[in-house]
């Protein structure tokens, strides 16, 4: 299907009446950017284009231009040629702003810009927006050629934006860099400039390109010497899939594009164009990568991708291809993506399996599992599998900005995307908190990141987040964890280099904890106290010398067992002899921990009979959600009592299954020990129940505790409008109700608009 193409950034106004004051409005018009790009028009101008990017850069809201004897109609296209020459300058509006000329011979005397946001809280705003820079940036192997750098870009972006649905109404941001990098929204001119600006930030040169008549733009590059299209916006495919990307228009000569105008869906995008530079040269238009689908990504020399196209002898396989064109199979996904509601030998023509890469492992999905391999190595493992009664296939796999690797479960691959993270869509019993849900008075701002001083999520396993509001978390407080009995494994995050003074002191069931090699300062007592303590970690890290300071059991990360996990970066080690529990049990799909051989044996002091261990463990789940206790809690002979089977049941082998909200009280009693198990359920709940916003902003409704599919729709769309993803646009003063659905049942946030 033909994608709708927005009102391009740089039409132009038509002066009906000259006046002394001017409202100036992008609106269709014949001009310079008919005949000649935003690079010439720049060029053309070189003082006044100066002048204007140094007045926008300092936030002036009142610019006086008659020293340059400027018509009130050419600085319409010296403006938006600025604004197009310059992404970094996001902050002013591209499509409106107030002039003053002569009545007598319309030379302009002022003009006044219109700022997207208040003048004092423009410099937060490019702080965040180079935050966000750095993180697509991310990745870049600096000895790379500028080619590498290119595809590296197009492919992160491609699968990082989303088109505007509802193009019309779009916010004028989504027209600017900012919109595609911080909002991940844009039309054709997002996806450009900022697509422009990071090949700038790596020195490589580009330039704004656009078709008034298509009312399209897209990216000239210049590599060894030539000139080359790239379209980011086309190869951006709709449905939004997590990890899909085209490659149909990158790097094309002018003969390429035109042959692309003539595809099916995209006839006539690039028709009549205007370019400061030819682009001739057609080395680029017949790669092997034309018709790849996925990320490709270049590790050790070679290239690594995904072929997903049904009659090929590499049907969905992950490949590698060297520089002389010799492909290798890594692995064949062998599973077929069912037709949801349909006979199961009804199946999609193609393979929906996507890659990513964390600088250390690859990650692939087939319709029900998700793995992890490393590069040039035949080792693999699994690290997901879905839940059975999930009737979804998963579509879709991808590394998002919050450094979480989500996976998209919808009923087809054509439907909008619900990415969900990895861990939150395990057993309950891994409880993971969205960094946004963290309280401002719980942590603090150091010079390296932040410090996380209370943490209140209760639950056996936890898995800390590794950033909160854009910074990375790299140091846990001082008694952060202390006395907490109820803690039995913990994942910490990549960035921590600091654990404070008795951080998980007297954490008596703490089983396992993998300290990442970034860890440099691990306080006094820290592990204190934890007598069931494995710690897993680098050999010759400072996780290895606490451990053997302390006398603590100490496995390197390489040789844990291996056991599925809810990050792709933490192996739980099998629990040693010396200790009388074993590990969680594994998510579905993954296979049980063996117990250690090399573990020291200890004989017991005693042959004394002793009494029944007391244990009390508490669980939050939320409705509809599984969790099946540890083997700690299910041992031959154990039964289970449970006075509140209408709000959480337990079968026979101890797996419980949240009912509705409330709270349940489960027994679970055997010779060696009593456990009380306290199961408090949540129903989903939504961020806000109710908002009030000005005309023209927006906010974002979130749902929490459902892995099923989440649909939005507004009870008035006059006052406000609200996309597939959630986020409410203000429209016009007055009230509006928000129906989010999840499965058949239903939330409600009310917006009010001042």
């Amino acid at each position: 299907m033909k994608r709708l193409i927005s009102v391009i950034l740089t039409l132009f106004l038509i002066f009906q009446i000259p006046t002394a004051a001017n409202s100036v409005e992008v609106i269709e018009s014949a001009n310079l950017l008919e005949t000649h790009s935003t690079t010439e028009i720049v060029n053309m101008y070189p003082e006044l284009s100066a002048y204007l990017a140094a007045q926008f850069r300092a936030f002036n809201e009142d610019i006086n231009v008659e020293q340059f004897n400027i018509s009130k109609y050419v600085i319409n296209s010296v403006y938006l040629s600025v604004l197009c020459v310059n992404p970094d300058i996001f902050y002013v509006n591209p499509k409106h702003f107030n002039s003053t000329s002569h009545q007598d011979d319309d030379i302009l005397v002022s003009i006044r810009p219109f700022y997207l946001f208040d003048v004092e809280d423009i410099p937060a705003e490019i702080e965040e927006f180079n935050f966000a820079a750095d993180h697509f940036l991310d990745g870049i192997n600096p000895e790379w050629s500028d080619f590498y750098k290119c595809r590296f870009l197009h492919d992160k972006l491609a699968t990082n934006f989303a088109y505007v649905e509802d193009v019309p109404n779009a916010d004028i941001k989504s027209y600017t860099a900012y919109g595609a990098m911080i909002d991940k929204v844009a039309v054709c001119e997002g996806y450009t400039l900022a697509y422009n600006y990071l090949l700038s930030k790596l020195g490589i040169e580009t330039h704004y390109i656009q078709s008034l008549k298509a009312k399209h733009s897209w990216t000239l590059i210049k590599l060894g010497g030539k000139y080359y299209h790239t379209d980011v916006t086309l190869d951006d495919p709709l449905y939004d899939t997590l990890g899909r990307v085209n490659h149909t228009f990158f790097l094309m000569s002018d003969k390429k594009l035109r042959e692309n105008d003539k595809l099916p869906g995209y006839e006539d995008m690039h028709t009549d164009w205007v370019s400061p530079f030819d682009a001739p040269d057609t080395s680029y238009d017949n790669e092997w990568w034309r018709n790849v689908n996925s990320m490709i990504f270049r590790v050790d020399n070679l290239d690594y991708y995904v072929n997903q196209f049904y009659g090929s002898s590499i049907y969905g396989a992950v490949m590698k291809r060297d520089d002389s064109g010799h492909e290798k199979l890594v692995e064949r996904i062998t599973t077929r993506w069912t037709v949801y509601n349909e006979p199961d030998d009804a199946f999609w023509e193609r393979a929906f399996c996507y890659l990513a890469y964390d600088g250390e492992y690859f990650y692939y999905n087939s319709a029900d599992q998700v793995f992890r391999a490393k590069p040039n190595s035949s080792y693999f493992e699994v690290i997901y599998t879905k839940p059975e009664a999930v009737d979804f296939n998963i579509y879709g796999l991808a590394f998002r900005q919050d450094g979480g690797l989500y996976i998209s479960l919808k009923e087809s691959p054509n439907v909008a995307d619900s990415p969900y993270r990895l861990a939150s869509l395990l057993p309950e019993g891994y409880n993971y908190k969205d960094p946004e849900e963290i309280k401002a008075d719980h942590y603090t701002l150091t010079d390296t990141g932040v410090k996380l001083i209370h943490f209140d999520v209760y639950s056996a396993n936890i898995i800390i987040p590794e950033h909160i509001d854009g910074n990375n978390v790299t140091e846990l407080g001082d008694s952060i964890f202390m006395n907490n009995s109820e803690l039995h494994t913990v994942i910490l995050p990549d960035n921590l280099l600091t654990i404070g003074n008795a951080a998980f002191y007297g954490c008596d069931n703490l089983e396992s904890v993998y300290i990442p090699p970034s860890v440099t300062t691990i306080g006094k007592n820290a592990f204190a106290a934890c007598p069931k303590l494995s710690i897993i970690g680098n050999e010759g890290s400072a996780a290895q010398e606490y451990a053997r300071l302390y006398g603590l059991h100490f496995i390197p990360s390489e040789s844990a067992p291996n056991v599925t996990n809810p990050t792709p970066t933490v192996t739980l080690p099998a629990t040693p002899q010396t200790q009388p529990t074993t590990v969680p049990t594994a998510p579905s799909g993954a296979t049980a921990a063996p117990t250690s051989s090399t573990a020291p044996t200890t004989a017991p002091a005693s042959k004394a009979k002793t009494s029944p261990k007391k244990y009390i463990l508490r669980l939050t789940l939320y409705e509809g959600v599984s969790y099946t206790l540890s083997k700690k809690y299910r041992v031959k002979g154990t039964t289970f009592k449970n006075k509140t089977p209408k709000i959480a049941k337990i079968n026979s082998k101890g797996k419980i299954k949240a009912i509705k909200k409330g709270k349940a009280t489960i027994t679970a009693k055997s010779a060696k020990f009593t456990a009380t198990i306290k199961v408090t359920v949540k129903a989903p709940s939504l961020n806000r129940k109710k908002k009030t916003l000005k005309v023209g902003k927006t906010f974002r409704i979130k749902i929490k505790g459902t892995s099923k599919v989440v649909t939005f729709k507004s009870s008035n769309k006059r006052v406000a409008t609200v996309s597939y993803k959630g986020t409410v646009k203000a429209k016009s003063k007055g009230k509006a109700t928000i129906t989010v659905k999840y499965g058949k049942k239903k939330l409600h946030c009310k917006i009010t608009v001042k």
